[in-house]
């Protein structure tokens, strides 16, 4: 850890709800752990940007993946993921022998449905 960025926090998150208002996108980072009764979810952080600043994060993140699949291979979601988007356009689903396999590990996950209303002025997508 350099001097620059000791200051800096560190968090693992496996779960975002992003929120885009007219004028702002937010993000909120979560921690979703799976429990006897379900899931528990944690908020850690809550980001907000621009719009614009949105749009290059998802330039440098496209990049990013673009680059990691290169040297790691293909990336795929588990089916439960993938439904949970299907309105939202072409996501890559993983095979069937990684879906049997991904399926007991994150259906406790996938159950967590967000309940929160979008209100008139933004739309929420989650990755719970």
């Amino acid at each position: 850890m350099t001097e620059e960025t000791k200051d800096i926090m560190d968090i693992y998150t496996n779960s975002i709800r992003v929120s885009t208002g007219l004028y702002e996108i937010t993000l909120t980072l979560r921690l979703t752990t799976p429990i006897e009764n379900g899931v528990s979810s944690k908020n850690l952080m809550v980001v907000r940007m621009s719009p614009h600043q949105a749009f290059a994060l998802n330039e440098l993140l496209t990049r990013s993946l673009e680059l990691y699949t290169d040297k790691f291979g293909e990336v795929t979601l588990p089916k439960e993921l993938t439904d949970q988007f299907a309105h939202l356009g072409t996501i890559k689903e993983s095979t069937e022998e990684s879906t049997e396999e991904s399926t007991e590990e994150s259906t406790e996950e996938s159950t967590e449905e967000s309940t929160e209303e979008s209100t008139e002025e933004s739309t929420e997508e989650s990755t719970d």
